[in-house]
């Protein structure tokens, strides 16, 4: 939007122009702190998530290795507490 001053210069006008400006970035900056907030909870469960993925997986890679069943049950157990 393009703003002319004319003379006399209208304060009060102004005045309300910037106030708008002014909620208009307070309301992008809480705004951008919500996406900010839920954007770390994405990522600590992405990473949850990813460290659930490497158990499994050390999981499966221990039981195609391992054909004792007491070594394979100890992975087993081992891995809910990593």
């Amino acid at each position: 939007m393009t703003y002319q001053i004319v003379e006399p210069i209208d304060i009060q006008h102004l005045q309300q122009v910037f106030d708008a400006l002014e909620a208009e970035s307070r309301e992008r900056e809480r705004s951008a702190a919500a996406l900010a907030l839920r954007n770390a909870e994405l990522h600590r469960e992405l990473q949850q998530r990813l460290a659930e993925s490497e158990s499994f997986g050390r999981v499966l890679v221990s039981l195609l290795q391992k054909t004792v069943l007491e070594q394979v049950l100890d992975v087993v157990c081992a891995e809910p507490r990593a």
